[in-house]
Formats: structure tokens, sequence, C-alpha cells
């Protein structure tokens, strides 16, 4: 089958599969179709993302496997499945040419084939070892994640608790931290844990100063050019709630002296307009620069930072609450399974020493974008170290003589080699035919380097 000829469809996959599921409501029950649909907008975005037909079998085995792992009827997928053609050519209509016919008659065949040997080899096929199995981690995260902040660590408690005293107190507030750290989870959760009103945010760095104005106080019309129409501004949308200004020292000096007047006055008053409105919404700012610092360097108006002082909290980076990096693993493991069909179940063991022993210069954005990468590029129901992006496959601690358990070193460039060689095989089922495939060399380069080995 030529892969090429699905490209028109692939092209139009979000009406696809539209057309796709309405054909399937009366067939498969509604509990399972959400499941499986997501199973599906998966796999074909991994068939259009496939060079070859060479690997089309194994973005099939994975929506097969990952639904067999949740329990889905065989019966229901294959009948979910058996509506494919049809939406197929309703979506296409007269684009539907002979070779694309073709295409998906062949594709139909190769569906129901691939899912049936995946749910037959489904109980036979062992599961690589893990002590960190994803429904127990489940648990475990959800009875750590006070105000949707995932961790136990000393530094994580002392964190809930500024929260829990932020939200009782005063109405504004500084948050502090590096990059990625939480800042704007920390705001939401002083919101929710204050339980009034709504949550309004604000990026300071993402607008020029004028539109910061006018997004912040609101304008009236003809006020500037392209104002063709009144606008009431967050402050007053936030009215009874929570405004978050998130890299509040990108502000420039002119909207800090106005948003200072504000903080004092508790009023507001729109760009072009002569009236005032009172406001009362706690207001939470948050930056990733030193405030001290950057009053020095004249970013940060001091009279503006010892008003939004009223309780300062400090988000701790990753490095600082290692403890917490498998709880936090979990979660993102659970958030984008759920998201992308539930076919991961764990993170082994040496991918999860290769988290916690990493630096996490981005902090928990960091982490959260490496659990992506690894679910997008693995192949196997369990997240290990070769899955993850490269540079955290260095970070695995290793144990020599004379140097203690928790001891961590560089590979040298021979033992990185050997050990992504045996994780493969191992991921592989000591097929070498796909580990060459995996590792992007030919079978016989993979036999002189294990001859080596």
């Amino acid at each position: 089958m030529d892969v090429r000829h699905l490209e028109p469809l692939l092209a139009h996959k979000t009406r696809y599969l539209s057309t796709w599921r309405r054909g399937c409501e009366a067939d498969a029950p509604p509990a399972r179709l959400d499941e499986i649909f997501q199973a599906f907008d998966r796999e074909i975005d991994r068939i259009g993302a496939l060079p070859s037909e060479r690997l089309l079998d194994s973005a099939l085995r994975a929506t097969g496997s990952g639904l067999a792992q949740r329990g889905v009827p065989l019966a229901t997928l294959l009948a979910a499945s058996a509506h494919a053609g049809h939406a197929a050519i309703e979506t296409l209509g007269e684009g539907a040419s002979a070779g694309v016919l073709r295409a998906l008659n062949e594709l139909a065949a190769q569906r129901a084939a691939t899912y049936l040997r995946a749910y037959e080899t489904q109980d036979e096929a062992p599961r690589p070892r893990c002590t960190r199995a994803l429904l127990a981690g489940a648990e475990r995260v959800a009875s750590t994640a006070g105000y949707g902040i995932v961790g136990r660590s000393a530094a994580t408690m002392h964190l809930r608790r500024s929260v829990e005293a932020a939200a009782r107190g005063p109405s504004t507030i500084l948050v502090t931290g590096e990059s990625g750290s939480g800042k704007e989870l920390v705001a939401r959760a002083i919101h929710a844990a204050s339980g009034s009103g709504k949550l309004v945010a604000l990026n300071c760095a993402a607008l020029p100063s004028h539109l910061v104005e006018s997004e912040l106080f609101g304008h009236v019309r003809g006020a500037f050019p392209g104002a063709a129409t009144d606008h009431t501004g967050l402050f007053v949308a936030a009215n009874g709630g929570t405004l978050f200004l998130d890299e509040v020292t990108e502000m420039s000096p002119e909207i800090q002296a106005k948003l200072l007047r504000v903080l004092e006055e508790r009023t507001v008053r729109p760009v072009g307009s002569l009236e005032e409105t009172a406001v009362d919404a706690r207001i939470v700012a948050s930056t990733q620069k030193d405030p001290l610092a950057s009053i020095d360097s004249h970013r940060l108006r001091a009279d503006l930072f010892y008003r939004l002082q009223g309780y300062c909290i400090t988000v701790p980076p990753l490095r600082d609450r290692r403890e917490d990096i498998p709880l936090l693993a979990e979660h993102f493991l659970a958030t984008f399974c759920n998201r992308k069909s539930g076919c991961i179940w764990a993170v082994s063991d040496a991918a999860m020493a290769a988290l916690v022993a990493a630096d996490w210069p981005g902090n928990v954005r960091e982490l959260r974008n490496a659990i992506e990468h690894a679910i997008t590029t693995g192949s196997s129901d369990v997240i290990d170290v070769t899955d993850l992006p490269p540079h955290l496959a260095h970070h695995v601690p290793r144990r020599s003589e004379g140097v203690s358990a928790a001891a961590v070193h560089l590979p040298s460039l021979a033992e990185a080699e050997i050990d992504l060689i045996r994780a493969t095989l191992e991921r592989c089922g000591g097929n070498k035919l796909r580990a060459a495939a995996s590792l992007g060399i030919s079978r016989h380069k993979l036999y002189d380097r294990l001859r080596r080995m």
C-alpha cells in the first residue's frame, strides 16, 4: 500500500474524524467511544508522520495495544473501525480517486488484522518490570496534590502553607521564582483557596505598553485609532476575584505608575475617559527576576514593589525539591496518557533515576515537556531512558568500585552507546531487526557493535 495516497484524507483529519464518529454513534457504546476516538486521533497523526508503509504497522499496533490495556472490547473497536472507509469517502467526495480507494481498502484490512494481533498478544506479552505502576502512582499523586500543587517535600509543604496564608490575607501578593517553576500555578492555587470571584490573567511581557494599559484599565470608544467600542479592562473583569499579572517587571515605568495609583485608590479610569470606577480584586503579581536587582536596574519602581509586597511567596526551583520529581512525572504521565490514548502505564526505574538526577534549569515546565517527549517518541508501554530527551540520558546514576551508590558521573561515549543498545534490545524483546531500526542503523552495523561488546 502506498501511504502517500492517504495524504488528501489526512489533510482533512478533523472533518474525517467527525464524520467517522457520527457513523459510529449507533454501534459503539458512548462510554467507550471517547477512548476509541482519542486513539484514532493519535493513530492518524502517526500515519501522517510516517515516512513509509514499513512503519504503518507500528501506528496501528499502538492503537490496538493501548485500547486492549484499557479494557476496550475488541468487538467495539472493530465495529468502530469498520466505519472508517465510509467516513473517508464522505469526507473526500469527488476527491476520492481510485488510488485513494484502493489504499483505504488495504488500510481497513490491515487495521482489522493488526488490532486482532494486538489483542491476542496482549495477555501473553510480559510487561517490563517497574516498581512505579501508573495506577498506584495516580493515587499517590492525588493524595499529595493540595490546591493542584503536586509534591510532598518540605519545600512543597511550605509552599502550600504560604498559599493558604495568602488566600486568607492581603489584597496584594508578589510571587517570585525561576522560569518554569510554577508561579502561575501558585496564583491559581491562591485564587482557588480564596473561593471567591473569577481569575483573570495577563502576561505583561506579551503585549506592547499601550495595549497593556488598555487591557488593564479599559478604554472608551475613540480613545486611540482602532478603538471602535468601549472596553472595560481586566481590573473591572476581575472585580470580586483575582487579577494575575505575570512578569510585572516587564511593564513600562509609565504603566507601573498607573498600576500603583490603582492599588492605592482602588479605582480605575479607562483610557480616554474622565470617569473612575471602583474595583475590588486581589492582585497577584509575579516575576522571574530578582525584585531588588530589578529596582537597581530601573526595571521595577521601588514604590510599586513595596506596595505589591503585601505578602511574598518564593516558588522553589525543582532542583531543591527532587523528592517531588517522581510524583510530578507520574502526574504528567497520567495527564498526557489520558489525552493521547492511555497506552503508557509507568516510568522505568532507570528513567526515573535519570529524571531525579537531572539539573532541570527549566524547572517543572521542562520536566513536563520531557514526559510529553517520552510519550510521543516511545514505542513501549513503559517510559525508558532511551525515550527521554537525549540530554537526560546522561543523568543515569551508576555504581562503581570505591564510589557510593549515590554517586553520579557522566558516561563516556562508548558507555552511552553500550547502554543505549542494551536498553533498545530489551525494549524490543531481543529482536535485533527491530532494535536496529529503532537505533537508526543497519542490522549489520548492530551485529558489529554487539560483537565488540
